[in-house]
């Protein structure tokens, strides 16, 4: 009769795992069927879960350097542990090797300290001496959990230790794993619930802060620290306004201001802060950086046109300004004219401005 034996791999909820996973030496087809057969089974000694099959897919990085592909993806927190049976004249001991090492007598769970792709070869010896055919587990060992890194579409401002950003800039998650290759990425986004990343852009949105909240787990199940991001979405436009040295005189709805009089621009913005003033002068066809107060000395009808950007692109509603630059002094004449009896005699005159 024929005996059946199993290595159980037990995690903090024992996980069954088929025994296609496992693969035989190529020479056990030309050698009689052992009476004894050994399985693995997976053991945690941690919460939660700590090892996957290897889905079918694209193989990791070390797969491809190796030319290995892994039955299993697993930590160093998972345990493997050896069951056999026979059922003529029973099981004498159990051994195994990893690696190249040589084979040593099973008593306890086996771990695996080292990172990498490991074989753990096992085997069961009955009281007669027959030797089981040795059969291999290939597992990927990553104890490492991912990296993260957000990219946002266009680069953030920061400015006091807050970071700016205008509400078309959009952030993607770039989740890196050096071994076993990752397995899911989550986010939150102030404060909603952690959703499955996708891969497509985030937005950010709301007016004011925002946080986005995000980690990943590799294959392994190595889960990253918890990454927060905050950053300030801005798409208020600033506000400009046009100020002179010298106040401007009304006349008849119109604006007219003197020889030496000087206009200069002041902006405002709540969030991101003024970047710069761009200034446009008698109707002049391209906006320049305004830097200096600005004057004009030719009489007549001359235009201001003034806009503020903040420090994530956001433009001001332009101002314009258009008043006259009066240069000619009034003309006064004199004449003479006929004096009524009943008019002013010139002693009792006064002198203008008195």
């Amino acid at each position: 009769m024929k005996g059946l034996s199993q290595i159980r791999l037990v995690m903090a909820c024992f996980i069954l795992c088929s025994s296609t996973l496992f693969a035989q030496d190529s020479d056990s087809e030309t050698k009689p069927t052992p009476k004894s057969q050994t399985q693995p089974t997976r053991q945690s000694t941690g919460s939660g879960k700590n090892t996957s099959a290897n889905p079918a897919g694209k193989k990791t990085d070390s797969e491809e350097k190796t030319g290995t592909t892994a039955d299993l993806y697993v930590n160093s927190k998972v345990a493997f542990e050896l069951t056999s049976s026979d059922d003529a004249s029973k099981v004498d001991f159990m051994e195994y090797k990893i690696g190249e090492e040589e084979f040593v007598t099973y008593t306890s769970p086996i771990f695996i300290a080292n990172e990498g792709i490991v074989k753990v070869s096992y085997r069961a010896v009955d009281k007669v001496g027959n030797k089981e055919n040795p059969k291999t587990l290939t597992v990927l060992v990553d104890n490492t959990p991912p990296n993260l890194k957000i990219n946002p579409s266009h680069p953030v401002f920061s400015s006091r230790d807050q970071s700016y950003s205008s509400k078309d800039v959009t952030y993607t998650i770039l989740a890196t794993d050096n071994l076993a290759g990752i397995k899911e990425v989550k986010f939150s986004v102030n404060g909603g619930e952690f959703k499955t990343y996708d891969n497509q852009p985030i937005r950010l949105d709301k007016l004011g802060v925002n946080t986005l909240k995000y980690f990943a787990t590799d294959k392994s199940n190595n889960t990253s620290q918890e990454g927060i991001f905050v950053v300030t979405t801005d798409f208020e436009k600033p506000v400009v306004s046009i100020q002179q040295n010298i106040p401007l005189v009304s006349v008849d709805s119109k604006l007219y201001t003197k020889k030496g009089n000087s206009f200069f621009l002041k902006g405002n913005d709540q969030f991101s802060g003024i970047k710069q003033l761009m200034v446009k002068v008698d109707g002049a066809s391209e906006w320049s950086v305004y830097k200096d107060p600005i004057s004009v000395t030719a009489p007549g009808q001359h235009t201001i046109e003034a806009k503020s950007v903040d420090n994530v692109g956001n433009e001001s509603d332009p101002q314009k300004l258009t008043f006259t630059l009066d240069l000619t002094p009034p003309e006064t004449k004199i004449r003479q004219v006929e004096v009524k009896s009943d008019a002013t005699s010139p002693s009792s005159a006064k002198p203008a401005g008195k």
